[in-house]
C-alpha cells in the first residue's frame, strides 16, 4: 500500500518547482523532502499508527509539510528575485501603518483638548 502513496505523492509534487537553477532547484527539493520526510516520520511514531493507517498517515502529513516548505522557499525565492519590487511594497505598508498611527493619535490629542461648547 505505501508503493501507493508514493507514486501518488511523486505525481503531485513533481510540477512544483522553483523558479532557479536546475541544480540548486534539485538540490533545495531534495532538503525539503528530507525535512518533510523527517517530520512525517516523527509524528506518525508519536501517534503510534501502524500499517496502512500509519503508510496513510505518513504520506498525508508528509504531503502537507512538503507542500507548506515548497510554498515559503518558493516565495522567499521571488521575494529576493524581486528585491525592489518586495522594498516598495514592505515600505508601502508600513508609511500606511505609520500614517494610520499618526491619524489616531492626532484625533485622541484633539478629542482630549476639545473644549465641549455649553450652549448647544
Amino acid at each position: 500500500m505505501g508503493g501507493i502513496f508514493s507514486i501518488i505523492f511523486e505525481f503531485v509534487t513533481h510540477p512544483l518547482g522553483l523558479p532557479i537553477n536546475p541544480l540548486y532547484e534539485w538540490v533545495i527539493m531534495a532538503i525539503l523532502g528530507s525535512i518533510a520526510f523527517v517530520v512525517a516520520y516523527s509524528a506518525v511514531g508519536k501517534l503510534g499508527l501502524r500499517g496502512n493507517a500509519g503508510s496513510a498517515a505518513h504520506w498525508t502529513i508528509r504531503f502537507v509539510v512538503f507542500v507548506i516548505l515548497w510554498a515559503i522557499a518558493r516565495l522567499a525565492i521571488i521575494v529576493i528575485n524581486n528585491w525592489q519590487l518586495s522594498l516598495m511594497i514592505i515600505g508601502g505598508i508600513a508609511a500606511a501603518i505609520i500614517l494610520s498611527a499618526i491619524s489616531i493619535s492626532i484625533m485622541r490629542y484633539v478629542k482630549k483638548r476639545r473644549k465641549v461648547n455649553s450652549n448647544a
